[in-house]
């Protein structure tokens, strides 16, 4: 809204800008029906939610000490106007108390009501004739109300704009810093910093970064009072260390209490009684000897500070989310990570960039990000990089619609240098340069085929800006650390051994080992490794790829995405309506579960924390007993049976990328590989008539995921040949009991997946099945019913699979469940009874919240 002075809003009349502020400006103002001065808060654009709850805050309240608010327009505030000063030490001890009670009796009110500032700071608190006002409840938050969760709509409505903040830095208590619920005792840790201030005449936390302030916070203590301020009583001291305590559970409890304490120490600390001898005299030499102590004291401090300590906390996701690939920028103020909603986009759920500043628990939603990932930071800090629906785009976070690069598929990280060249990594095929400004990719490594080399991934500039570090994967699961140049005349390769790393100044190589981040030295100007190498953080979380994800920033801040432990799930039967009506087994981590053609037996990975792998065990569903059928130490996976019963065929990664393979269901003779190449395979289904296994695998130059079928009959060459494989995501293949269609998977529509169908062998139609969402599909036994997964929604639609051609009704909800392993194929199985074996969370059980571990400092974790 534009304002002017001596313009008119409603019944006021604008008369000066008071101030400008991140949620909008203030104005002094005259309401001309009762004839006073007002303040009015104008926002920058519209009328936010923030301003709203602005109002219900300060509306509930009434107190001396707290601005009130007269009125609330379609896109202002009316509160009164206040004149007056923040509050500067160092104050004399007498005045600080007595300001000190009255901010507290504020906040007792405030809290009373349910109410907490959070961003109480001397710059919301006026000193005026008449006593202390309590300002800007802006940020408060009532504490009845239930923190929202990152939804389909807040992904792309965010709360916060780019780069405000709820709660000043320097002021912020460790539980906002680190993103957990605040409440009452928030407030009182940042009445101790401003009370400290006070007295002291200097921030209790202070530092060169944010990520340096956020450190001191969480493990920092400030310099004793006494030490700046010798005059100050101890009382009083021991009163503003009980504010700042880490836990909150070791802070005064209320305001109430704090208001108590204060009032005790200015009784126990009144004026000197007036005509004792020598007092004057006494009092002068007392302050002499302090200004000396003090001297003394900030000298001290001068000559010896304190050295960095490593301080780590954690980022968690909100409810029903995940966090994907953090990336801290070159300045260690920010961290870009990938939030993908309740099973991620393909699955239901929505992908998006958001941002979130060290010194901040809110995270920033990027506009224009939805499905990106591969995030890289502008070595400037302004803009982001990312990889979306293949393209390569960057964004201005300080607003406007991402930029284009160029078109290229199976992009596997990036780095930016400060000559805006961008260097990507992917798979089956060298690292690719991009110019900043947008054009066409341009090879810049090639593939060393007579060395095995798959990909060349992980780009990192080093400082100069032309020479380069990156992994190249090797044939079963191995790698090489190599390096090189943007004009191709310096390379070579490095010793360690990982399938990720990261450079951070002024020379280290980070990268993982055995679950761990480790650090070694790095002298870039003859590219030689130091011997040692140390552990500086963990657990962090490999994907499928076996790709990491951390990063590092040139000033000592390193996040990772934690490790998730398995989640534990339970395999129960399920009739139509959800009733349960039995279980198999006890509660295990369990995945891809299949049942065998006659039902009496089913086959199911099972994941063993020990190895950190899984191994297909078959369970006797008459018996009870259950029989280990894979003994690689490999990473074992996705049964299917073959029609007979006889066979199982699965995934395996025994040989790096992971293979198909089968062998006899009875355990007997060896593992038979059925197709090893270069490109990862996963088993989807096996043909009723035993004619095909269907599979899907990535296409060399092509798309992210096709679907193949492998001919399986006898004497028929085993020879892969494409069933459904387009410039979209094409997975969950399942063929009809006949064998005449195929059921599957695809985001064609350009948003999640939906279910369709085409005719096997392929002719060229097809039919969508799914109105929306829809994953998973399976085909009742007798082929008049496709199932299919939309969220945790299981749903039924009548089909025909015996005419000339494919027809599909109307969907129906059969029930809802808390589905096992998002993600993963077979979370649900139709027997031929109708009934569902279902692979699900048990009742009891939370849903894990994935987080980002932030290490600030970690160079010092091991004193290197």
């Amino acid at each position: 809204m534009s304002v002017l002075e001596g313009s008119q809003v409603g019944p006021y009349t604008i008369l000066s800008r008071l101030g400008v502020g991140g949620m909008g400006e203030v104005w002094k103002a005259r309401d001309t029906r009762l004839d006073r001065v007002v303040a009015i808060k104008f926002p920058k654009q519209q009328f936010s939610e923030r301003f709203r709850r602005e109002a219900q805050s300060v509306a509930a309240l009434n107190h001396p000490n707290i601005c009130t608010l007269y009125d609330v327009g379609p896109d202002y505030l009316v509160m009164e106007y206040v004149e007056g000063r923040p509050p500067k030490g160092p104050l004399p001890e007498t005045e600080a108390v007595r300001i000190g009670i009255e901010i507290a009796a504020a906040l007792d009110a405030a809290h009373r009501q349910g109410i907490v500032h959070r961003d109480l700071k001397p710059g919301n608190i006026l000193v005026t004739k008449s006593g202390v006002k309590l300002l800007d409840f802006g940020l408060a938050k009532l504490r009845a109300a239930v923190p929202q969760a990152i939804s389909s709509t807040t992904l792309t409505q965010p709360l916060t704009a780019e780069g405000t903040v709820l709660g000043t830095p320097q002021y912020m208590a460790p539980e906002q810093v680190e993103g957990n619920p605040t409440d009452a005792r928030t407030d009182i840790f940042a009445f101790g910093c401003v009370l400290y201030e006070m007295l002291t005449g200097r921030r209790a936390f202070e530092g060169k970064s944010s990520a340096s302030v956020a450190a001191a916070i969480l493990a920092g203590e400030p310099p004793r009072i006494h030490e700046l301020q010798p005059a100050t009583s101890t009382a009083l001291e021991r009163v503003v260390l009980t504010c700042l305590a880490k836990d909150p559970d070791d802070r005064w409890q209320s305001a109430r209490d704090l208001q108590h304490a204060l009032q005790g120490v200015r009784e126990s600390t009144g004026a000197p009684a007036a005509g004792r001898p020598h007092a004057q005299a006494g009092w002068i030499a007392a302050a002499l000897l302090m200004i000396a102590a003090a001297a003394l004291g900030y000298l001290a401090f001068r000559r010896a500070p304190e050295a960095a300590r490593p301080v780590q906390f954690s980022i968690m996701a909100p409810e029903d989310t995940t966090l994907f690939g953090p990336r801290v920028s070159p300045d260690g103020e920010r961290i870009a990570f990938s939030v993908v909603s309740s099973g991620g986009y393909l699955t239901g759920g929505r992908t998006q960039i958001y941002v979130r500043r060290l010194n901040s628990s809110e995270l920033v939603a990027v506009p224009g990000t939805e499905r990106g990932t591969d995030i890289f930071w502008s070595p400037d800090n302004r803009s982001i990089g990312f990889y979306s629906d293949g393209h390569l785009k960057r964004v201005d976070l300080a607003g406007g619609q991402p930029q284009t690069l160029c078109s290229v598929a199976d992009v596997t990280n990036g780095d930016w240098n400060r000559d805006d060249v961008i260097l990507l990594g992917g798979q089956r095929r060298g690292l690719l340069r991009v110019p900043a400004q947008g054009g066409a990719p341009q090879l810049v490594t090639t593939l060393e085929s007579r060395k095995g080399e798959l990909a060349h991934i992980r780009p990192v500039f080093l400082p100069d800006g032309k020479r380069f570090v990156y992994i190249a994967s090797l044939a079963q699961g191995q790698s090489q650390t190599k390096w090189g140049s943007l004009d191709g005349k310096e390379s070579g390769e490095l010793t360690i051994q990982s399938t990720s790393l990261q450079y951070a100044p002024p020379g280290y190589l980070l990268f993982p080992r055995e679950g761990a981040l480790f650090a070694q030295k790095l002298d870039v100007s003859s590219m030689k490794l130091a011997e040692a190498s140390w552990m500086v953080g963990g657990t962090a979380s490999q994907g499928d790829n076996l790709i990491a994800q951390f990063s590092a920033s040139g000033n000592g801040v390193l996040a990772w995405r934690t490790a998730a432990t398995h989640t534990v799930s339970e395999l129960v039967w399920l009739d139509a309506s959800g009733r349960r009506t039995g279980a198999v087994g006890p509660p295990d981590s369990y995945g891809s579960p299949a049942l065998a053609p006659d039902g009496s037996r089913l086959a199911v990975d099972i994941y063993d924390p020990s190895t950190k792998t899984r191994d297909i065990w078959i369970l006797d569903l008459n018996r009870g007993s259950r029989t280990r059928f894979t003994f690689d130490p490999a990473d074992d996976l996705d049964p299917v049976w073959s029609p007979d019963g006889r066979r199982l065929a699965w995934t395996s990664d025994r040989k790096g990328a992971r293979d198909l393979y089968v062998k006899s269901a009875s355990g007997e003779g060896q593992d038979e590989p059925l197709l090893v190449s270069s490109l990862p395979k996963q088993t989807e289904d096996w043909s009723k008539d035993g004619g095909y296994l269907i599979f899907n695998q990535p296409v060399e130059g092509g798309p992210e995921l096709a679907i193949f079928a492998l001919p399986m009959g006898p004497g028929a060459e085993r020879k892969p040949f494409p069933v459904r494989a387009t410039e979209f995501i094409e997975r969950q293949g399942q063929l009809s009991p006949n064998s005449r269609f195929l059921a599957y998977g695809s985001n064609q529509s350009g948003r999640q997946l939906q279910v369709y169908v085409q005719p096997f062998p392929p002719t060229g139609g097809r039919w969508q099945v799914s109105p929306s969402v829809g994953t998973e599909p399976q085909w009742k036994a007798d082929g008049k019913e496709l199932y299919y997964l939309s969220g945790n929604k299981l749903l039924a639609v009548p089909v025909k699979t015996d005419g000339a051609t494919f027809e599909a009704g109307v969907p129906r909800v059969l029930f809802e469940a808390r589905f096992a392993g998002q993600g993963r194929r077979n979370r649900y199985v139709a027997a031929r009874d109708g009934r569902f074996l279902v692979n699900r969370l048990p009742e009891q059980t939370p849903t894990e919240r994935s987080s980002i571990s932030v290490l600030v400092n970690w160079q010092a974790s091991a004193g290197k």
